[in-house]
């Protein structure tokens, strides 16, 4: 894989020098038990956490080559099994918080020491990969944690393929229950100011990335996309 940058190597997690601390670094525990919870997802998010599997699977699926990307990966909540039984391609996850990062490479690993993934500590504004490098990219649960996502969106833009394809899940305000928590999480700085679904996807007007489908399903959009020109 070719990089822009030099990186170390932390305990098995390459990490681009200099990063400031993760936001998420002290308390990325709780977040992954409640994310990972059914009640909550069922009642706030009018989800199931299995939705979230089964998107970051046809993401992983939609090719059998090239490089696979998960940014920012979190601690592989809902992925950690799917990446960790994946035989076919590099799966590279990267996020900003080490901790973070770490949590999910002993998970990943914990299941399978041989598995195809490959972590990196990185800002996901300024990702370390060259320009065409990446095959797919998968984003979950970011978009709505950015007041203005589009310098993200052209960051994921530049490293894609020019066949490349984008998978991105956001939280949205369009369901009242799920309008209500989002109000509580912006007040506490944890999200941004709550968007609608035709809000968020109007952010990826004049980028690169085409969408080729949406679907919400509760407080949650999904939406995939395909690099332009391909």
């Amino acid at each position: 894989m070719d990089l822009r940058y030099t990186l170390v190597n932390n305990n098995g997690i390459l990490e681009v020098q200099g990063l400031p601390r993760g936001r998420y670094d002290l308390f990325f525990r709780l977040y992954d038990v409640l994310v990972s919870n059914h009640l909550f997802n069922k009642i706030v998010w009018g989800n199931r956490k299995e939705n979230y599997t089964a998107f970051a699977r046809r993401a992983l699926e939609s090719e059998k080559d090239g490089y696979f990307l998960d940014v920012p990966s979190g601690p592989a909540t809902f992925t950690h099994r799917l990446y960790a039984q994946n035989q076919n391609r590099l799966v590279v996850l990267s996020d900003l918080s080490y901790d973070t990062l770490r949590f999910a490479q002993r998970r990943i690993t914990r299941t399978n020491t041989k598995a195809k993934v490959m972590f990196i500590r990185a800002d996901a504004l300024n990702l370390p990969f060259v320009d065409l490098s990446i095959q797919t990219v998968l984003s979950q649960g970011f978009l709505h944690i950015m007041e203005d996502p589009r310098p993200f969106l052209v960051e994921v833009s530049r490293v894609l393929q020019p066949s490349g394809m984008a998978f991105f899940t956001s939280l949205v305000k369009d369901r009242p229950a799920s309008a209500f928590v989002m109000k509580i999480l912006h007040a506490m700085g944890h999200i941004a100011t709550p968007h609608s679904s035709r809000e968020i996807l109007d952010f990826f007007i004049g980028t690169d990335l085409k969408i080729i489908s949406h679907e919400r399903i509760g407080g949650m959009l999904y939406i995939i996309t395909r690099k332009k020109g391909s």
